[in-house]
């Protein structure tokens, strides 16, 4: 889930919390507070009574007469409204009866002892539920109401009233239940109900807050270990996180730069190593020709050549000498632009197979004097179209021909190139093969025959065996090419160099020229 969807997630969750606990609060409330709001007045009703009343006004009055035996022991007769209380039970012919561990206490006025033990046998069918509690019976016109108190010394006192001619709002009949209220401990319960949602709502909101920043700060923190080890150089390293948010995208935005870094730093490493090795061979191959030429100038200075065969040796061995210097310093600066990707290439749609023969024969009639024999096999059954520059392919198919010359086995040495069509990836590719008669190379080491400075003479003793560039422009051209080119041989057998290039799709309206 999104880092936006749970915020809004978490505030509609708050909202709907507080609105439910707002709502229960006010519920509370208004019925605590309506009730006392819309009850009648305990000196309102003992001032104008009347010969009927409702039920609201019988538990004001219930209220009063309880309040009044709870502060004076069942002697209502000491309160302070007694005669209030006495007046009303008159007027409204309500008969009451005070009952204490099993002694009747006091009965009004109207009544009898024995009519008082009566109504005590009669109406105790409510067995109490709670110390302080009211239940009401009304049936017929017949009602009494039956009022449990708890007095200063523990003791609890029953309190009776009962009236044959009351007149209930909606004549209903049956039990009602209705709390003393100055007991009922109806206002804590709401300050104990309103304490424990506040405390709810804290701890939801602290809980829903920690998970929210727990899927926040985790990531981020992952983040921070990560950007500080980069910092310090460390690249070996990746971040564990699943997740589908927007962190999640962050972390795997970092990974990818981790990991191009890590790649990058590994070809620095790697083109540092070729830049070391580059720098050593030239310095290897320049030495032994400079070394030649120093010796021969020398012999001609001191006297040596004598005669004018020998100076004429002389000069044509050292004019022979830099000419190879010449062509090593002009592929090292071949290499090293086609490195840095600085040597401009002229590409063009051309038939390959077409393209190929004419380069078979140039290549006969260039080594004609090495005594190498080329030849060519077109196996493509229609012409296929390749983008390629035909100058510096040309130059490819050069170099590994000079390289068949340099390593043949026997006085006349052969190259054929073959051409066929394969399909790689789903992927429509045209295989060139140039297979040569030479003396080959072990199988592990085909690999490195396209580094820089490569023969296949480890001590680097053979300077006319080339500079050891070859192979390695080669490559670099083919991989201008957008094609790969690998090495197969068998000692003894020759060598197999086989390049690979994309074949360009042909379109509507395309012409093949």
């Amino acid at each position: 889930m999104s880092i936006k969807k749970r915020i809004l997630l978490s505030n509609i969750i708050m909202v709907f919390f507080v609105t439910g606990f707002m709502i229960l609060f006010l519920f509370f409330m208004i019925s605590i507070y309506t009730q006392g709001l819309f009850q009648p007045d305990v000196e309102d009703i003992y001032s104008n009574p009347s010969d009927s009343y409702n039920l609201s006004e019988l538990q004001v009055v219930v209220q009063d007469v309880s309040s009044s035996v709870r502060k004076s022991g069942c002697d209502i007769t000491k309160a302070k409204n007694y005669s209030s209380i006495r007046r009303f039970l008159k007027i409204t012919k309500t008969a009451l009866v005070i009952y204490e561990e099993g002694e009747i206490k006091y009965y009004s006025d109207g009544i009898s002892k024995d009519s008082a033990d009566s109504i005590i046998n009669s109406f105790d069918f409510v067995n109490e539920t709670e110390k302080e509690s009211t239940f009401v019976y009304a049936d017929n016109g017949t009602m009494v109401c039956r009022a449990s108190v708890v007095l200063k010394n523990n003791s609890s006192a029953i309190l009776y009233f009962v009236n044959n001619t009351a007149d209930f709002q909606n004549d209903s009949s049956g039990i009602s239940v209705f709390p003393n209220m100055e007991q009922s401990g109806a206002v804590k319960s709401i300050k104990y109900i309103a304490l424990i949602c506040i405390g709810a709502l804290v701890l939801i909101n602290l809980i829903i807050v920690f998970v929210i920043s727990r899927s926040i700060l985790r990531p981020l923190q992952l983040l921070k270990q990560g950007t500080k080890m980069i910092s310090e150089g460390n690249l070996d390293f990746e971040i564990d996180y699943n997740g589908d948010d927007e962190i999640s995208d962050v972390i795997d935005n970092f990974e990818d730069m981790r990991r191009k870094l890590l790649l990058s730093n590994e070809k620095q490493k790697k083109y540092e190593e070729n830049r070391k090795e580059l720098l050593a061979g030239i310095g290897h191959d320049l030495s032994t020709p400079l070394t030649s030429i120093k010796g021969y100038v020398s012999g001609l200075l001191d006297g040596v050549a004598d005669s004018p065969e020998k100076q004429e040796k002389y000069l044509k061995t050292i004019y022979t000498t830099a000419e190879e210097m010449d062509r090593l310093v002009s592929d090292v600066f071949l290499f090293s632009k086609l490195d840095v990707d600085k040597v401009p290439f002229e590409f063009e749609k051309i038939d390959i197979g077409s393209y190929l023969e004419a380069c078979s024969e140039e290549l006969k009639f260039t080594f004609e004097k090495d005594k190498l024999l080329v030849s060519f096999s077109n196996r493509l059954m229609f012409p296929k179209m390749v983008f390629i520059d035909r100058s510096q392919f040309a130059r490819v198919l050069l170099n590994i021909a000079k390289n068949s010359v340099k390593y043949k086995k026997e006085e006349v040495a052969s190259l054929h190139i073959d051409v066929s069509c394969v399909n790689s990836d789903s992927t429509e590719m045209v295989k060139i093969t140039l297979k040569d008669n030479g003396i080959g190379v072990p199988e592990e080491l085909t690999g490195k025959i396209f580094e820089t400075f490569y023969r296949n003479d480890p001590a680097r003793t053979d300077t006319s065996s080339g500079s050891g560039l070859g192979l390695a422009i080669a490559k670099q051209i083919v991989n201008r090419h957008c094609g790969s080119i690998t090495a197969e041989s068998i000692i003894g057998e020759g060598l197999s160099i086989i390049i690979t290039l994309p074949v360009h799709e042909e379109e509507k309206g395309d012409l093949v020229i």
